[in-house]
């Protein structure tokens, strides 16, 4: 199955995607740039685009 694992730059980063690389085969990492914690609220069209890609 894929999986899109999302870190913001300003909050946990590559960690996340590292992460979830160690337990998925299919796993697509995206670190978001000049974001924080909430990554959906402040930037949703950002993340929409990511997600029709």
């Amino acid at each position: 199955m894929p999986v899109l694992a999302v870190g913001a730059q300003y909050s946990l980063g590559s960690f996340v995607p590292d992460q979830v690389k160690k337990y998925g085969t299919n796993v697509t990492g995206l670190v978001t740039p000049k974001f924080s914690h909430w990554i959906w609220e402040e930037q949703p069209t950002y993340m929409i685009n990511h997600l029709d890609t």
